[in-house]
């Protein structure tokens, strides 16, 4: 469901405070409700009803308010969570039931949330809803090289759901590529991802939540929803078919699911140090293009079940030459 509809919300101490803090916001950010709105991305009448309180202002929006107004948020402010809302409406709407019925609630009522709340869990949440989830236009970009190492990218370190498109970096190491992607993701659909740091991990996930995205990159690029692994994708025919296109395509996979490392062994006492590039994926029909593609521009790649390898220090010159490369974690580990 859409954040509109699922954030915390904010009670006020007091019958008046939430419509005070609305007046002074308006009159330090515009002249109108219609400011406001356009602001935080509501319909004016919403702004009017918060201000009636009518209904009580979804948390996020009022950080937003208070910050453009540089207001403080009031010390006595108590935040409900979406779940203690929508409990709180359950029983409201039981008691209107209640009264309508002349007392008697219908006793399969707890019965049918129980089985919604199931049902929103595993399906209703990630279920397109046309009013809801009303798809917000994007830039639909002609097939360019940039396109293609975006394709890379998401084959290497994406994922789509049904309405969102998602690239995992590490928060340390892949900081200055994070960057990067950010503005490439822009650049190619005229949107500005937001990135969230994960709480399991030191990563941080950059996400697009637009269902014409989805939809674009289904549709028209050639990528999947979901288990990329179970799916064995591959990189798309229309990339393949483009020298340019594969060579960006290649250079969005190593830079996501590659890594240049030094080999160290010793031989009759003597140490021996090279850089080696391996790009490793859990998808066999993507190992294998990768390991064609760096063939196709006269590498010597070597190929395992999940990972190809160049082990000569020629091949490393000229991957990056010929390919390049995004990530400046790569290019600062290969001129070390």
């Amino acid at each position: 469901m859409s954040e509109k509809y699922t954030s915390d919300r904010v009670i006020f101490a007091s019958a008046g405070e939430q419509r005070g803090f609305l007046l002074a916001a308006k009159e330090r950010i515009g002249n109108s409700w219609q400011d406001l709105a356009v602001l935080v991305d509501r319909h004016p009448r919403t702004i009017r009803e918060w201000a009636n309180e009518k209904y009580r202002i979804p948390y996020p929006v009022m950080i937003i308010l208070a910050k453009k107004a540089r207001m403080r948020l009031p010390a006595s402010l108590i935040i409900k969570t979406w779940h203690d809302h929508l409990s709180e409406a359950g029983r409201v709407g039981g008691h209107a039931v209640a009264r309508q019925r002349g007392g008697r609630v219908a006793p399969d009522e707890a019965y049918r949330l129980k089985k919604w709340r199931k049902w929103w869990d595993k399906i209703g949440k990630e279920k397109f809803h046309p009013i809801i989830n009303k798809p917000r236009v994007i830039v639909r970009p002609r097939r360019s090289a940039k396109l293609a190492e975006f394709v890379g990218i998401i084959l290497g370190d994406g994922g789509i759901s049904s309405m969102q498109v998602i690239v995992t970096l590490h928060r340390n190491d892949d900081r200055e590529y994070n960057i990067y992607v950010q503005k490439l993701m822009t650049d190619l659909f005229g949107v500005v991802p937001a990135v969230h740091q994960r709480s399991d991990s030191l990563a941080d996930n950059i996400v697009v939540s637009r269902v014409a995205l989805v939809r674009f990159c289904t549709e028209d690029l050639g990528l999947k929803k979901g288990n990329k692994v179970k799916q064995r994708v591959d990189i798309p025919v229309w990339v393949k078919e483009n020298r340019q296109y594969l060579r960006a395509c290649v250079r969005g996979l190593i830079d996501t699911d590659g890594s240049v490392f030094r080999h160290r062994y010793t031989v009759n006492g003597k140490l021996y140090s090279y850089k080696k590039l391996a790009f490793t994926n859990a998808s066999p029909p993507l190992v294998q293009s990768v390991f064609r593609a760096l063939q196709e521009f006269r590498l010597q790649p070597r190929l395992t079940a999940r990972e190809v390898r160049l082990d000569s220090q020629e091949d490393m010159r000229k991957y990056f030459i010929i390919f390049g490369s995004s990530n400046p974690k790569h290019l600062k580990r290969y001129q070390q």
